[in-house]
């Protein structure tokens, strides 16, 4: 019976003869010519004769291991997908699948025994992009490309770049793209890069392919970012980050060649395009080779500002000290880790690895080969700060890339609604707990205006709105809208010179706005809602110390977004409660460390209140509120404050000076007597003060300060006694 043109055959190795014949039938059930053999001789004439598109193999057979059987389809350019089974441990199928891939073998997955018929057959119907009917025919010479065929191609500008996006983990802001070469050979039909790349380096022709993918890609993104950033931005309706970047491949072998970075890099001043927005990939192995000329001649591209990654990370075997020497920004992690990162713990671990490394080292960390949600979400658990795959997007040519960027802009901007009009912030009463952080802002930046913005459909909104008049106003003529952009604080040092905001009405109106930074405030989900901003009628800069202080500050907004007012609320006297006074004691500690200042408790403890709970009126629990009206009123309103516990409250201060903390506790005590006065009787208000403060430069947390603080109250307790 001849087989259906067209139809998809499996053919199975697998020394199991009941296994195998649950495949055959599980397979034929599913649509697929089936052919299934215990020996593997046999297999290799029937794979020859018969040319599979999908093989099963087992790894566990007496005659030749699935090992071995997958190292002889490597040498024979099997095209075929694989799908690899065998009752060994997960590290055993995760390593046989490495081993696969480093043949050149395409793996469409791996399955444990005993597995379901739902998972064989969600392999089995994976598409198959090309037909496995490949074996020993295509490894003929006549399949490869000539070098000259090559250096043609490349004077002929016959070579084209495809552009792969590359997405914030977090938000999904479009961050960059990697520019991958493709070529279209006039007599093999597409070539693949893992073909005519090691052929330019066996050649000599790897500089010259270097010269032509650089500045191809440099002149496209400086024709996207006119388009999508310059003056014609104003009439697109996508709207991108202004730090959006290119990554570039280049081989090791180029690295002697200086000259080539020298040129490019004056290539990048003719284009207008800052080094800092192009990133150059090296992959691990290539960089370790020699790193003696890796060192120099990095580190003199990084004193130009470009960018360096290392791709493919964690495939080779680079010693951390190597790592440390090589001034790279950017770890790359390799797809394989990250594909399979769905089923196997052991790839989940390798990437948090590297995830941790990154940040331990102030690198960013990216995550190639994202084709799912569960892999996306993984690597936002783990704080991944990149992430590029199928689940975005595949490499896609520069026509392709204009209509996927509209509809990703479309639906990026559907779910950054969502989430913010879930959050039911929009049109609400101005909030304590919103504007301490404004205050704060305005303060420590010494700004007319600090703000808390939510960016809607057609309209900003102030949260909180510190010199700056109204509650809102038109989308388009705010700053805002273009800091939700990026996951990066948006600094303007003087609107008038920006081709984005020099026409808004803010600019050139009587606000006369002219500086901005602002940080884009995200939700628990990680859409960008708005922004905390500090704004000034006269142009100004920010240095890196006062960007970590708003992105801090900005920590603090989220949140108070992330947690509810009936959470982080005491419900009698409206401060904050003990557990949400604690969180964000936190952030404010961060303050004290990045700006050097020394940071100071107070604690207020009343005494005899229980004796008051019996009367009428519940006269403690007035006194409570009237307390907390009076703490309210004689401190700064941007100092952080909350009831600890029944009869005990707390207030953190940013300052440590011994004659500012007594003029504050005179203060108080001068206060209290109004409350006195007030109640019928009159009472006598026992109220004690705990102090301690942490001088500047000295890491201080809330448990130690709490301690200090309660010991100077027992200490003159006791003494009064």
């Amino acid at each position: 019976m001849s087989e259906p043109t067209g139809q998809r055959r499996l053919l199975v190795l697998e020394d199991d003869v009941l296994t195998g014949r649950t495949i055959q039938t599980i397979a034929e059930f599913a649509g697929l010519a089936v052919q299934f053999t215990t020996e593997p001789d046999d297999f290799f004439q029937r794979l020859d004769a018969w040319q599979p598109d999908v093989i099963a193999l087992d790894l566990i057979m007496p005659a030749m291991d699935g090992v071995q059987v997958l190292a002889r389809l490597g040498e024979r350019g099997c095209k075929a997908r694989i799908i690899i089974t065998s009752g060994v441990g997960s590290r055993v199928l995760d390593a046989a699948r490495r081993a696969a891939q480093q043949h050149g073998l395409s793996i469409s997955g791996v399955l444990a025994k005993p597995f379901s018929p739902a998972e064989l057959r969600a392999l089995l119907m994976q598409p198959v992009a090309t037909s496995g009917r490949s074996a020993s025919a295509e490894t003929g010479t006549q399949q490869w490309p000539t070098s000259d065929e090559l250096r043609q191609a490349i004077a002929t500008d016959s070579l084209s770049l495809a552009y792969q996006p590359q997405v914030d983990c977090l938000t999904g802001t479009l961050n960059g793209f990697e520019a991958l070469v493709r070529w279209e050979h006039p007599r093999l039909g597409w070539v693949g890069p893992d073909r005519f790349i090691p052929l330019s380096e066996a050649c000599g022709l790897i500089d010259a392919l270097t010269d032509w993918v650089v500045m191809t890609g440099l002149a496209w993104f400086a024709d996207f970012r006119a388009r999508y950033l310059g003056n014609a931005a104003r009439h697109s309706t996508v709207q991108l980050p202004e730090h959006l970047h290119l990554s570039l491949n280049v081989s090791v072998l180029s690295l002697t060649n200086f000259d080539l970075f020298e040129r490019l890099y004056q290539r990048c001043i003719e284009l207008e395009l800052k080094a800092e927005w192009i990133t150059f990939e090296l992959t691990e192995s290539s960089a370790m080779d020699d790193p003696v000329v890796s060192l120099e001649t990095l580190t003199r591209l990084r004193m130009r500002g470009f960018q360096l990654s290392i791709d493919d990370f964690g495939t080779g075997f680079s010693s951390m000290v190597q790592l440390v020497r090589l001034p790279f920004t950017e770890l790359k992690i390799d797809r394989s880790f990250v594909f399979s990162s769905v089923s196997s713990e052991e790839s989940r671990q390798v990437i948090r690895s590297i995830v941790e490394l990154g940040n331990s080292l102030g690198m960013l960390t990216v995550a190639e080969g994202v084709e799912s949600q569960e892999a996306l979400t993984y690597l936002q658990t783990l704080g991944c700060d990149l992430a590029q795959g199928y689940w975005f997007a595949r490499p896609l040519f520069p026509a392709d890339l204009e209509n996927w960027l509209q509809a990703y802009a479309q639906d990026d901007e559907t779910r950054r609604l969502a989430s913010l009009h879930s959050l039911q912030l929009l049109d609400t009463p101005a909030e304590a707990r919103f504007d301490r952080i404004t205050r704060l802002a305005q303060r420590l930046f010494d700004v007319p205006m600090a703000l808390v913005t939510l960016i809607d459909r057609d309209r900003q909104w102030f949260k909180s709105s510190l010199g700056l008049a109204g509650r809102e106003t038109q989308r388009s003529e705010s700053f805002c809208t273009h800091a939700i952009l990026d996951s990066q604080i948006m600094m303007v040092e003087d609107a008038t010179q920006d081709m984005r905001l020099r026409d808004l009405k803010a600019v050139t109106g009587p606000d006369h706005l002219r500086f901005y930074a602002g940080y884009p405030v995200r939700a628990p989900d990680g859409s960008r809602l708005g922004t905390l901003c500090v704004l000034d009628t006269e142009p100004r800069s920010l240095a890196t110390v006062q960007r970590d202080v708003l992105q801090t500050l900005g920590h603090m907004v989220e949140l108070e977004i992330a947690v509810p007012p009936e959470t982080a609320l005491d419900s009698l006297t409206g401060l904050f409660s003990r557990s949400a006074f604690e969180q964000r004691a936190v952030p404010f500690l961060d303050l004290a460390s990045q700006l050097e200042t020394g940071v100071s408790l107070m604690v207020f403890r009343l005494y005899g209140l229980s004796s008051l709970a019996s009367q009428p009126e519940h006269r403690s629990d007035r006194l409570r509120v009237r307390f907390a009206e009076l703490l309210t009123q004689t401190f700064r309103h941007s100092d952080l404050l909350g009831r600890y516990s029944d009869d005990e409250f707390a207030l953190l201060i940013l300052d440590s000076e011994e004659n500012v903390l007594n003029h504050l506790a005179e203060r108080l005590q001068h206060s209290v007597a109004q409350i006195e006065a007030e109640f019928e009787p009159p009472l006598t208000l026992d109220v004690r003060i705990g102090r301690a403060a942490m001088l500047p430069g000295i890491k201080a947390n809330l448990q130690s300060l709490m301690a200090s603080a309660d010991q100077e109250m027992t200490a003159a307790t006791t003494q009064a006694s």
